[in-house]
């Protein structure tokens, strides 16, 4: 192949970047809610197929688990121009049920307990500083009800059934508090039945030793990540975040299946290469 020949399929690949990202808002804001599983099969087996005509060695498929530091990895691997070849970067609603088998899957997961702290109280504020993204109504009415995330927990069995119901719907209303692990993983029986298709699992506790193992066995030049809290969408725990030990326990029945599969995970790829 000629120079010609080279930059020409460069610019068809970045420009099929593109169209896959616009493809994708359609699909995402146009289908009916109950259509859209069907469809996003259809699209990730479509940009599979599409791939292959344009003969890309890997295509490995980015799913973001909300509040896991997806988004500092995301922004960092974004900045290699490499990645337009080999990454299929998705946004919160993407599972790996949504990707098709024998396509490759790099996810980042968190400490169920953990995860579930920052989801309340990064929704809470907001997103800021990073985002401002406004409560949807269910999420003003569970914060003006739960001023913080152990009561939020303590009332999941509370003695009263009005207090739990409205726990109960809280769950349901903040964002990423309602999309546990195994809404993207599924449960465990689902996971190891899809683990093949697993390229690499990362962990939020130690993402920055972890970005280097990913950046390695993609084969990509020396990145880092961003140590700005702002960037990295993160902030440092308070007294005011802590949860009392019957509010963990309460959170590890309510997580019983994230807890079963992060467990797992932690076993057989923490520290792998």
């Amino acid at each position: 192949m000629n120079t010609r020949q080279k930059v020409s399929m460069n610019r068809t690949k970045k420009v099929s970047k593109i169209r896959h990202k616009n493809l994708k808002a359609i699909v995402y804001h146009k289908t009916p809610r109950r259509l859209l599983p069907m469809v996003k099969r259809l699209y990730y087996k479509a940009i599979g197929f599409h791939d292959k005509l344009l003969k890309r060695k890997t295509l490995v498929h980015f799913l973001h688990i909300g509040k896991t530091g997806g988004s500092n990895l995301r922004d960092t691997l974004s900045t290699c121009e490499s990645t337009v070849d080999m990454l299929e970067f998705h946004g919160h609603g993407c599972r790996l049920a949504d990707i098709p088998k024998g396509q490759k899957v790099v996810a980042v997961v968190r400490e169920p307990e953990s995860r579930f702290i920052s989801a309340f109280y990064g929704r809470q504020r907001e997103d800021r500083p990073r985002y401002h993204v406004p409560w949807s109504e269910g999420e003003k009415k569970a914060f003006e009800t739960f001023a913080n995330a152990n009561d939020l927990a303590l009332a999941l069995e509370s003695d009263s059934r009005t207090m739990r119901s409205m726990a109960e719907q809280a769950m349901k209303d903040i964002q990423h508090v309602r999309q546990p692990l195994c809404y993207y993983l599924g449960d465990l029986n689902y996971f190891l039945k899809r683990e093949a298709d697993i390229f690499f699992i990362g962990f939020q506790n130690n993402l920055d030793a972890d970005a280097e193992r990913l950046v390695k066995k993609l084969k990509l030049p020396n990145l880092k990540l961003s140590n700005d809290p702002v960037i990295a969408h993160s902030t440092k725990p308070n007294d005011k975040s802590r949860l009392t030990q019957e509010a963990k326990d309460i959170l590890a029945k309510f997580y019983k299946k994230d807890v079963e599969i992060y467990e797992y995970l932690l076993k057989k790829y923490a520290n792998a290469g």
